[in-house]
């Protein structure tokens, strides 16, 4: 799963919800 599918994701999950476990989700990608 590269940057750029999970980007994806975070752009389709752009709801309240999707939007906080997408931005946890990126945080814990950039810490890897």
């Amino acid at each position: 799963m590269g940057p750029e599918l999970l980007k994806a994701s975070v752009h389709s999950t752009s709801h309240s919800d999707g939007f906080k476990d997408a931005q946890m989700v990126e945080l814990k990608t950039i810490q890897f």
